[in-house]
């Protein structure tokens, strides 16, 4: 018979050891394999400069910076067919994020669904509206899809009082996906994910950060293929069709 040793608790690593050294692993490799051709990289032209630039592999949770040379942003060395998020702020403060508005699952879209209306949106937006009883108010930032399902980027926002001193705003922003099923459009429950929660201590410290915030699909989940290069222009129309404040 072959002993066996249970082994002690105390000897357990870190909850999140072994994502760090998955990802500290792959940045080896990121590093050493700079330049190899199967490498991809995404070139960004900008209406203005640019003063800081970062892309996120989501799948991985690996950050890296872009090279800015004044309105374009390049990152290089990225790994293929992996979604990355993109964020870029502007010498005159705006922060560009991208955002992922494709559907949650991977079940593809019904190419004769048809165009998203505008009663598909009315009443979409009806159901976004119904303000959970903990927040002042929600609302659809972007509302992207076709007349079978749709994908919402909402804002929650609380600013009432939460004690004598007062002063505090809850700032919430998730994606929720919705279907149209027998005539009418319902919410898909628990697939709600939340990209952004932040407790501010005053109105002004809320609209300092939140205010030069946009909201921008074009940077969100951009893939690369192997070898391959992708070109994104960003407009300055589709900077002012993000500014949600």
């Amino acid at each position: 018979m072959i002993a066996t040793r249970r082994l002690s608790t105390t000897h357990r690593q870190p909850l999140g050891y072994n994502t760090g050294m998955i990802q500290c692993f792959i940045g080896v490799l990121l590093t050493f394999f700079t330049g190899a051709t199967w490498a991809g990289e995404i070139l960004i032209h900008l209406p203005q400069p640019a003063t800081h630039a970062t892309v996120l592999a989501k799948t991985l949770g690996l950050k890296e910076w872009g090279k800015i040379e004044d309105k374009t942003v390049k990152f290089v060395n990225l790994l293929p067919d992996n979604p990355y998020d993109i964020m870029i702020e502007l010498a005159d403060g705006t922060a560009l994020q991208g955002v992922d508005m494709g559907w949650y699952g991977p079940e593809p879209a019904d190419p004769d669904a048809g165009a998203l209306d505008d009663d598909d949106k009315s009443e979409i937006d009806a159901i976004v509206t119904q303000v959970p009883s903990f927040y002042d108010s929600c609302r659809p930032l972007i509302v992207i899809g076709t007349h079978q399902r749709a994908v919402v980027l909402a804002e929650l926002l609380r600013e009432r009082d939460f004690h004598a001193a007062g002063g505090n705003v809850i700032w919430r922003v998730e994606l929720w996906y919705f279907e149209n099923q027998n005539g009418g459009w319902a919410k898909v429950q628990q697939q709600n994910q939340v990209l952004r929660r932040e407790r501010f201590a005053s109105e002004k410290a809320f609209h300092a950060a939140v205010d030069p915030l946009r909201w921008v699909p074009q940077l969100g989940a951009v893939r690369v293929g192997e070898g391959k290069s992708v070109e994104i222009k960003v407009t300055v129309e589709a900077i002012a069709a993000a500014k949600v404040r």
